[in-house]
């Protein structure tokens, strides 16, 4: 009986669990299937996938070393913080013509707290600034429009792909690129606030301190001064005519600030030497508007596309759209709903303006340059959220849409997409290229205990030497990333392998190709392991016998700048095949030998095989 009683009482939870389970279950699909939920749905995941896309992106391809300017802004100010000699004053130095004070400060925080100096942790912040501007997006969107969630969500997702749009995926993999991010971040917060119905004294405070970040980011940051000027709420203005004495006065303390942010930023400024002075020249007027369309089209890396057809392009719709909106405020008195747009979109064609005074002598090629999508996505952005609001004026008003519209609608998007997609994959075989570029600078800097002198350290765009020497300043704190081998490693490698080395692992043949590069195949293994060599070190025997390593590289033939030099085909298929540039190569016979490179285990095995090469003097014309 007691086991008849335990069984119904389960047979009851069971039953009571199905009909739960049931119950939820008809909710959830209800929920699901309601025109509601599914029209919000294909519009959110549609503004989530460019977020997604390029997280993907720089997660596939990033590499923790510092690249170009990171060595001198902020690795000097890193290495003076674990070296006890780190002055405030030293934040504010000038880098170009910026003072990146929180920029310097973020990257200086990230390193007391880890311990290290990572420049990923730098691109993650990047990626979190971005999706922070996308939410403030949306917020923008929800405040200058009265469209329903799922039209609201279609706008989100246009400014998604703009803000994350493939040309920034270069930019996401290089840290100094937080520096003209903030500024365009920093302005949409000044723009929701300006939004809100907050009192003027909070927006003046709020505004004034976001302008002062702005500021002390990226020399551009200056226009938001102007650009975030506080606005009196609406409600406010309701029965009054002109300005209180006490909003005049918050006013002045807003002018007040400005002044003096840009004054004591010009105290001591230096114009930087390695650019050329503004342009002032009447005479460059054309060049100068040229340099303008150039770096608006540049959004799009289109193959045999010239920039300046898609900048004069959208610069026209965005003009058109200007005109409209002018009109239907005139006409409406809806100027506030407008203005955040105009303001995103100024802002970058401004910084724009700057740019093609500061930059113009560098040549028109310049304006395309890829680090200058950071600035140039903020025109696209307000251009998508103007017409947002415009439609959203039409739709009111019920407006009939004329064929002519729907057509240029159509263009309009049709060449966006284009440009985008072949952005896409042009961007996508970029960054490829660049994380093998990193991947080698990574690898240079590691052995530089054994290779000082590698060619390859001058992939950081910075002279040699001052790669060398701030790696081996932080690396006393073992504070760089990637680290550095150890000197036992170090010093095995400066022995010359056995005559008679009976491992699988040979160097097989060496030659000069045309243009003077070193050109090695061979086959890296580590038996222990099953798998391929983590490094090749190749050096040549001095008359003592002992090795001087003038190289290291990894030991495979999936490599961009290998194409078409090799036929794999012929090649072992675990071998590998390298392109090696000989600076640092003496003249003269050379006998090469190499090692395979465990760098798990801090292992090297000697490699089979002794190349002889001839090292030519170069002619240079």
């Amino acid at each position: 009986m007691k086991f008849l009683g335990l069984s119904r009482v389960r047979a009851n939870k069971f039953d009571h669990d199905c009909d739960w389970a049931i119950r939820n279950w008809q909710f959830t699909s209800r929920l699901i299937c309601s025109r509601r939920i599914k029209g919000g749905v294909i519009p959110t995941v549609v503004a989530v996938f460019p977020v997604a896309l390029a997280i993907w992106v720089v997660r596939g391809n990033w590499t923790s070393v510092p690249y170009y300017d990171e060595w001198w802004t902020p690795g000097r100010q890193i290495v003076s913080y674990f070296e006890g000699t780190l002055r405030f004053a030293d934040l504010f130095q000038q880098h170009n013509e910026s003072r990146p004070l929180f920029p310097n400060l973020c990257y200086l925080l990230m390193a007391v707290v880890t311990g290290r100096w990572d420049v990923k942790h730098a691109m993650v912040l990047m990626l979190v600034l971005a999706c922070l501007g996308s939410i403030l997006l949306l917020v923008l969107l929800r405040r200058t429009t009265a469209l329903s969630l799922r039209r609201r969500l279609w706008a989100w997702a246009l400014l998604n792909v703009i803000l994350f749009c493939p040309r920034d995926y270069e930019n996401f993999l290089w840290g100094t690129m937080l520096f003209p991010l903030i500024p365009g971040v920093v302005l949409l917060v000044a723009l929701v606030i300006n939004s809100s119905e907050l009192s003027l004294r909070w927006k003046v405070l709020a505004n004034s301190a976001l302008a002062f970040v702005a500021t002390y980011s990226f020399a551009n940051g200056m226009l938001l001064w102007a650009l975030a000027a506080p606005i009196v709420p609406e409600q406010k203005l309701v029965g009054k005519q002109n300005l209180s004495a006490i909003q005049a006065r918050w006013y002045a303390f807003y002018a007040f600030c400005a002044i003096a942010s840009i004054a004591f930023y010009f105290h001591h400024y230096i114009h930087p030497v390695q650019h050329p002075q503004f342009t002032t020249s009447f005479a460059d007027t054309l060049p100068l508007l040229r340099f303008l369309l150039s770096w608006v089209g540049s959004l799009f890396a289109v193959a045999g596309a010239d920039p300046l057809f898609f900048g004069c392009f959208f610069l026209g719709i965005f003009a058109a759209l200007a005109i409209a909106a002018i009109r239907v405020g005139r006409r409406q008195s809806r100027y506030r709903s407008f203005y955040p747009w105009f303001a995103i979109a100024i802002y970058a064609l401004m910084s724009g303006a700057i740019t093609a005074s500061g930059r113009l002598h560098f040549g028109l090629g310049s304006a395309s340059a890829p680090r200058y999508a950071v600035i140039v996505v903020f025109f696209y952005v307000g251009l998508a959220g103007l017409a947002a609001s415009l439609s959203d004026v039409w739709i009111i008003a019920r407006h009939r849409i004329e064929p002519r519209l729907v057509f240029a609608s159509g263009l309009i998007v049709g060449l966006f997409t284009a440009g985008w997609l072949s952005s896409l994959s042009t961007e996508l075989a970029r960054v490829s290229v660049i994380r093998e570029d990193r991947k080698d600078l990574a690898l240079a800097v590691q052995w530089i205990p054994a290779i000082p002198d590698n060619p390859d350290l001058g992939l950081a765009l910075v002279p040699p030497s001052a790669v060398a020497q701030e790696a081996v300043a932080l690396t006393k704190y073992d504070a760089l990333r990637p680290r550095l081998i150890p000197q036992s490693l170090a010093a095995v490698v400066f022995e010359g392998p056995a005559e008679e080395n009976p491992s699988i692992s040979t160097l097989e043949s060496a030659w000069f190709n045309g243009d003077h590069r070193l050109f090695l195949t061979g086959k890296a293994w580590l038996p222990y392991r099953n798998a391929r060599a983590d490094c090749v070190v190749v050096g040549y025997t001095n008359s003592d016998g002992r090795l001087t390593p003038f190289t290291v590289f990894q030991p495979t033939y999936k490599r961009q700048r290998l194409k078409g030099q090799f036929d794999i085909k012929r090649l072992p298929p675990n071998g590998f095949a390298a392109s090696i540039d000989p600076a640092n190569l003496p003249t003269g016979t050379l006998t090469l030998r190499a090692w395979a490179v465990d760098m798990r285990a801090n292992r090297a095995l000697p490699m089979g095989g002794a190349v002889s090469v001839d090292n030519e003097p170069v002619q240079r014309n």
